[in-house]
């Protein structure tokens, strides 16, 4: 993958639960910083949340990136390239990724790096991730406000693919072991158990010899015979003993160890290289991007004549079907219709008597609820006529309303006071008392009460059954 020359590239090393990232103006200092989530695996937003905090003091940042990630989350392989055009190259390494990952191709992103030897052999180097990975990772950038131009294995960014070397990279508590040749990358492996940030103290330099040799002669023997050294990469410690345990261990393998001691730390220098190649328009070999899975469209030209005119004919038959049950649907709302018509105004006029009924039911009916309501009502007024009712409204659940006037408000608290000592009479409430201010109108009142018939009236009369 090749980019045009523009400016700000921001390049991202994701490494053993660290971010590292650098612009590349140079303008601002890198960052170096702790990353509490994983970028392929946790909520984007959570992700890009945590991107955005920890890429403050870079200030305002371009959205051009550059992703570099470790071995540990990719699956590497190598395939042999048979004699092929080049339009076939796309289709056989796909069919080759299938078949080594395990997984289908649309469901893979990948990188390749292929490279050819002096005997005019070819060999690709396949670095995969799961598109669900791959895409977890890019909604994370675009939510931090990022766009991915290429997601890399950070330390392929230390490739110098026109020499014919191995490379030993010790970057934070890990140990890559990168080999180019041919104008490629042909090995890519972390070795297990050796621990950068441990081999100064002698942790892991027992099986750092031997998992660097299993590995190189794993390589044809062209290749192994092309090699000019092996490159060891990263802190001064970390250096000094891992060339001194492979100087030990050497015996007849032509290790001849060169340490490369970094200022600063691998990871910051794969993003150094990558900020600077993406920035210069130099080209990414393996730039991993989502497997493009050819559609078919050709798929008629299996179908048998007769095929296509049965399928022809049932997709006939079903839009007749469905013409017919429009039409049905269509006729039995229009006859619904026709006889609502017809008895619509009766239903309503039949509807309106129901209501009417009901609001005054309560004064037609001959439930001793009713009954006894007036009767206490009764009972309390006075005989006088000094106080009466304007509105009496007894609703469901024995909730009643009444409102009326007093012609003062000494002949109104005698009234209050006996409704109140009624038995059956619960929850009295005044919602109000007004008094006339000429001081000869009538005052008006109004009240609420629930009715609870006493227990003596709920019994039956003597006789009956």
């Amino acid at each position: 993958m090749r980019f045009g020359r523009r400016s700000a590239v921001l390049a991202l090393a994701f490494e053993d639960g660290q971010l590292t990232a650098l612009l590349t103006n140079g303008a601002c200092t890198p960052v170096v910083s702790p990353l509490a989530v994983d970028p392929l695996l946790d909520e984007p937003h959570l992700v890009g949340q945590e991107l955005r905090d920890c890429l403050r003091p870079l200030g305002r940042l371009p959205r051009r990136t550059v992703v570099g990630l470790p071995l540990n989350r990719l699956m590497v392989t190598s395939v042999a390239v048979p004699a092929l055009p080049e339009a076939e190259l796309a289709g056989f390494l796909r069919l080759q990724a299938e078949r080594e990952f395990l997984l289908p191709p649309e469901d893979l992103a990948m990188g390749a790096s292929v490279s050819t030897q002096d005997d005019g052999s070819r060999a690709a180097l396949l670095v995969a991730l799961p598109r669900r990975h791959y895409e977890n990772l890019l909604q994370a950038l675009l939510q931090a406000g990022l766009r991915a131009l290429a997601v890399v294995p950070a330390t392929t960014a230390l490739a110098n693919e026109r020499l014919a070397e191995a490379r030993l990279v010790l970057g934070l508590r890990s140990c890559d072991l990168m080999v180019t040749a041919g104008g490629g990358i042909v090995l890519l492996r972390r070795i297990a158990g050796a621990d950068s940030d441990a081999l100064p103290q002698g942790a892991g330099l027992e099986v750092l010899p031997g998992e660097v040799r299993i590995s190189l002669r794993q390589l044809p023997a062209g290749i192994r015979a092309g090699l000019k050294g092996l490159a060891v990469t990263g802190s001064a410690p970390a250096v000094a003993a891992a060339v001194q345990a492979l100087q030990e261990e050497a015996g007849a393998d032509p290790w001849r160890p060169q340490p490369e001691v970094v200022a600063t730390s691998p990871a910051r220098r794969c993003c150094e290289r990558l900020a600077a190649a993406v920035g210069s328009g130099q080209q990414l070999s393996v730039a991993i991007l989502p497997v493009l899975v050819p559609s078919s469209r050709s798929w008629l030209r299996g179908w048998r004549p007769r095929q296509v005119a049965a399928a022809v004919g049932v997709l006939a038959a079903l839009l007749l079907l469905g013409f017919g049950l429009l039409l049905r649907q269509r006729w039995a709302l229009s006859t619904a219709r026709e006889q609502w018509s017809a008895i619509g105004p009766r239903a309503e006029a039949i509807g309106a008597l129901r209501k009417d009924a009901k609001a005054h039911a309560a004064w037609l009916s001959d439930q001793p609820l009713s009954l006894d309501v007036l009767r206490a009502v009764t009972l309390a007024f006075p005989e006088a006529g000094t106080v009466w009712a304007t509105r009496f409204e007894i609703k469901e659940g024995g909730h009643v309303t009444l409102a009326g006037k007093a012609a003062s408000r000494d002949a109104w608290l005698p009234t209050l006071d006996a409704l109140r000592q009624t038995p059956g009479v619960r929850e009295l409430r005044v919602s109000q008392a007004r008094s006339p201010t000429d001081g000869k109108s009538p005052m008006t009142f109004a009240l609420s009460f629930t009715w609870q018939a006493p227990v003596a009236a709920q019994r039956p009369l003597e006789g009956t059954p």
